[in-house]
């Protein structure tokens, strides 16, 4: 449903783009992935491209990482929101990417936590 949610806000914050640069479909994933999992560290609900605001390093960052910018990521999500059947592949493979993401912090975590709770072993 998150997901349902933030595709539509994206779509309200998506301007009209004149550069027809497309983002291939794998590399537009791990931006989505980088995008969600900078949003969870802010601890916000949706993709805000407001300059004036400190998400906007977060943003920066993720496409300059993806050799991208955020004109050619707006083109991008147009195009493929306006190919339905391959935006819902490719928020599969994120929603599936995050999960398993998810479950590796999670694992980590309680190893972390196995450490702190052992004894330590002294020798005599």
């Amino acid at each position: 449903m998150r997901a349902v949610i933030t595709a539509f806000v994206i779509i309200i914050f998506a301007s009209c783009a004149k550069d027809e640069v497309v983002i291939k479909k794998k590399e537009f994933t791990d931006i989505l992935i980088d995008l969600h999992l900078a949003d969870a560290i802010l601890d916000i609900k949706s993709f805000d491209f407001r300059e004036d605001d400190g998400h906007w390093d977060y943003y920066t960052s993720i496409f300059k990482k993806h050799n991208t910018n955020k004109d050619e990521f707006r083109t991008s999500l147009e195009y493929y929101i306006g190919k339905p059947e391959q935006f819902d592949d490719i928020y599969d493979d994120v929603i599936i990417r995050l999960e398993k993401l998810k479950e590796e912090a999670a694992k980590e975590s309680e190893k972390s936590q196995q450490k702190i709770l052992e004894p330590d072993l002294i020798e005599e």
